[in-house]
């Protein structure tokens, strides 16, 4: 926990340096294949893909993926789940388009059982519209982000950072499927905002 807070701070290094403490301690004490250690793995994975290092964030949670397997955790449960989606966001910031919207589809289907907790991950994901536009679905990518940028413009208005930051992605999935007016409506009203908070 005290790892993602600085997370959240942005001092993302010295959340490495705690994790990597951490894990060493379990690993000592536990050995590499415990469920505590995956849990550990995992948010090392994301103090590294906080700095930018997809791929070794990548190959971290394919760590954490195979501990879990091994401890027949199940394919919809929420451990199994979040970590393939985090797998498929590693992708999408790699540029491997096809293969992050393949298993963020994986994830769809095997999380049937927690199906809020997908949601919620799906919510909060620009990777995953983004890996369907690029990948050549930018109508699923809109079907699939409207309804979050409405909700959220309704609720926070216009302006805010998360409606703005939507509103671009539904631009770029219009722009995909020629709709250039109305791409352009959203890009005017979304970049000023994305610019300012990016100050």
């Amino acid at each position: 926990e005290l790892a993602n807070n600085l997370i959240r701070q942005g001092r993302t290094i010295e959340a490495e340096a705690i994790v990597r403490e951490t894990l060493l301690g379990i690993l000592k004490r536990q050995g590499k294949n415990s469920l505590i250690a995956q849990f550990a793995i995992n948010s090392l994975a994301g103090a590294v893909s906080a700095q930018g290092r997809h791929e070794e964030a990548l190959q971290l949670r394919k760590v954490a993926l195979e501990i879990l397997v091994t401890s027949k955790v199940p394919s919809d449960s929420s451990s199994v789940g979040t970590t393939k989606f985090r797998m498929a966001t590693s992708l999408s910031r790699l540029g491997k388009w096809k293969e992050a919207s393949e298993l963020f589809e994986l994830v769809s289907q095997e999380m049937v059982q927690n199906r809020i907790i997908y949601k919620q991950l799906e919510r909060e994901s620009a990777d995953l519209p983004i890996s369907l536009i690029k990948s050549g679905k930018p109508d699923a990518a809109l079907t699939l982000i409207k309804p979050l940028y409405e909700k959220d413009k309704a609720r926070l208005g216009v302006k805010h950072a998360n409606t703005a930051n939507k509103g671009a992605l539904m631009a770029a999935a219009l722009t995909d499927l020629d709709k250039r007016s109305d791409a352009l409506k959203l890009f005017r009203s979304a970049i000023p905002i994305l610019l300012t908070k990016s100050r």
